[in-house]
């Protein structure tokens, strides 16, 4: 028995420093780093400035709204071309429009209308003009109070709009439309418009007034009657007690010998109908 029992303990011992010798130490523990941080993408490189922003970017420097009398004219790009695209709205639509160019649909009839807005640039008569950009900016709200002590908080909205003073253009037309109201008003009024008249059906309407795009082409000029191709002017609408909003228009303006008006289809990019020097329709 004493001789079994010594057996199981040598054994046991043996067992034990064989355990020891093949039980393989616990590698070290590695530093924690932390993950890579995934690289920034690239900024997107600027477009350059367009012949049009270029000009209205010189005339904000020293015309219009902390006018300089004594500042030089704004000659910026005389004879560089140009191109705006615009996109007509409902003349169903209320609010300022961001850009000029219209649609009406009544019986079957679509028709268009590139709206030219009278212009008084200094001391010269009315130029026609092109509204191509328009951006509303939320003004700083102030308190206000009128003679009779009632006060109220006026909200203010900053309107800056980029328009081209027509120096030269296609020959104008009046629309069917517009032709009936002058005739039933009498007016001798000339034409002043770049219309377009379509009959189509209302699915084919609906499709046309998404798809259909104003593309104005031309030159940069001197305005009419100064040596400037851009100026900028403000207009500010005073707020009242019951209309507690007040209004600051920072027009800019900009020559512009236009050649080329295009009604164009932009989901097959066909020509619905265009103005140019040569053809006017």
């Amino acid at each position: 028995m004493k001789r079994t029992m010594a057996l199981v303990a040598i054994f046991a011992a043996l067992s034990g420093n064989a355990f020891a010798q093949t039980k393989k130490p616990a590698p070290p523990k590695l530093p924690q780093t932390k993950p890579a941080m995934a690289a920034k993408p690239a900024p997107k490189p600027v477009a350059p400035p367009t012949p049009l922003e270029r000009a209205i970017l010189d005339a904000r420097k020293v015309s219009g709204f902390a006018k300089d009398e004594f500042a030089a004219q704004v000659t910026t790009g005389v004879g560089e071309p140009f191109s705006v695209t615009l996109t007509p709205r409902s003349g169903e639509s209320t609010g300022q429009a961001s850009s000029a160019g219209y649609w009406m649909y009544e019986n079957g009839s679509l028709e268009y209308s590139l709206s030219i807005e009278k212009a008084y640039l200094g001391d010269n008569d009315a130029v026609g003009s092109i509204l191509f950009s328009g951006v509303m900016t939320p003004g700083t709200s102030y308190m206000a109070q009128n003679s009779y002590g009632a006060s109220t908080l006026v909200s203010v909205e900053i309107w800056r709009l980029s328009a081209l003073a027509i120096t030269s253009a296609p020959t104008f037309e009046d629309s069917p439309i517009l032709k009936k109201i002058k005739l039933e008003r009498g007016s001798r009024l000339p034409p002043d418009d770049f219309p377009l008249f379509l009959t189509v059906s209302g699915e084919e309407a609906r499709r046309l007034t998404q798809a259909i795009r104003i593309v104005v082409e031309g030159t940069i000029a001197p305005i009419k009657g100064m040596t400037a191709t851009a100026l900028c002017k403000a207009t500010v609408y005073e707020p009242k007690i019951r209309a507690p909003r007040e209004f600051r228009n920072e027009s800019c303006y900009i020559g512009a010998n236009i050649t080329r008006v295009a009604y164009v289809d932009t989901s097959s990019g066909k020509v619905l109908r265009e103005f140019t020097l040569a053809k006017p329709q």
